[in-house]
């Protein structure tokens, strides 16, 4: 995505009781894509403002440049790579390794399969992966939950356990226009019974169908039915249920995506637009900051 700007939260559980040196045994990142750290302060996000003091800034933490995109940022921040090492950051690019097909072609990374998205993240990435190195000291299970698919499988890559995001719009059926959820090796507490709240509905463009990027559902706004809350809500409910469920889990990595698809539907324009939608459904920078600072504050 352009123009994106990432607030990511790492965040180490250390096992309790054990003697100096303390080695982390469990590792949190949570992304909260296309936030900036002045909005914290323009619209005092109390959480935000907490996990702040809990950490630690490091003045060679920036590597410069942060290649805005989130399927370079993602794989970025659980190497430690710089962005130049992936192949895959523009619209089109030419495959000179091989790494999804004959060497010298050119493909488009939008069009990727996931099983495409693995192949290059083990050859890249490989045992540099955060979770591929916490799984060295605790083998517990591991998770990457987002609502875009690209961010989920970028994020976790091959090593995670269990890969959970929105899936295809159902197009037929009881559950039509309903997403699935999708991923790899999906918990069946989290798609089982189908239909259960994270299933959210996938069709209603909020009045934003003309714009130049448009809603689609439920699955970055919190929608109309109290039932399966939406946007950042629902990534926030699927951490809480592992982490009530898998007691055992050793990495967890969420990507929170409602800022950033708001902030492109309201702020990227091709010429003259009218808000009236964004009003009528209370959708707005503000909005979207709140409800995401309230997800923070409930995994922290």
């Amino acid at each position: 995505m352009r123009n994106c700007f990432l607030f990511f939260l790492f965040l180490y559980f250390l096992q309790s009781g054990l003697a100096e040196p303390v080695q982390p045994r469990r590792a949190m990142v949570l992304v909260f894509d296309q936030m900036r750290a002045e909005y914290i302060d323009r619209f005092d996000l109390p959480n935000f403002k907490r996990a702040q003091k809990m950490g630690l800034n490091f003045d060679n933490g920036i590597v410069g440049h942060l290649e805005s995109n989130t399927i370079i940022s993602h794989p970025i921040i659980t190497s430690g790579l710089l962005p130049g090492h992936f192949a895959w950051g523009s619209q089109v690019a030419r495959d000179l390794r091989g790494l999804v097909g004959p060497k010298g072609l050119f493909f488009m990374p939008a069009n990727l399969s996931p099983e495409q998205w693995m192949s290059m993240q083990a050859e890249v990435v490989g045992e540099l992966s955060l979770v591929a190195r916490v799984k060295k000291v605790n083998p517990g299970p591991t998770f990457a939950v987002a609502q875009k698919d690209y961010a989920a499988y970028n994020f976790g890559g091959p090593s995670t356990d269990s890969i959970i995001c929105l899936g295809e719009v159902m197009k037929s059926g009881p559950l039509k226009g309903y997403h699935e959820v999708g991923g790899v090796r999906i918990p069946d507490y989290i798609d089982q019974p189908v239909g259960n709240r994270f299933y959210l509905e996938g069709t209603d463009d909020w009045g934003s169908s003309v714009e130049r990027y448009s809603l689609h559902g439920s699955g970055y706004v919190p929608g109309v039915d109290p039932s399966r809350p939406g946007g950042d809500r629902w990534v926030g409910d699927v951490v809480e249920q592992i982490m009530e469920r898998e007691k055992d889990w050793s990495v967890i990595l969420a990507s929170f995506g409602a800022l950033d698809k708001v902030s492109h539907v309201l702020g990227e324009h091709d010429g003259p637009t009218d808000a009236s939608c964004a009003v009528r459904h209370d959708i707005g920078l503000e909005h979207t900051l709140r409800l995401a600072d309230k997800e923070l504050g409930r995994i922290l």
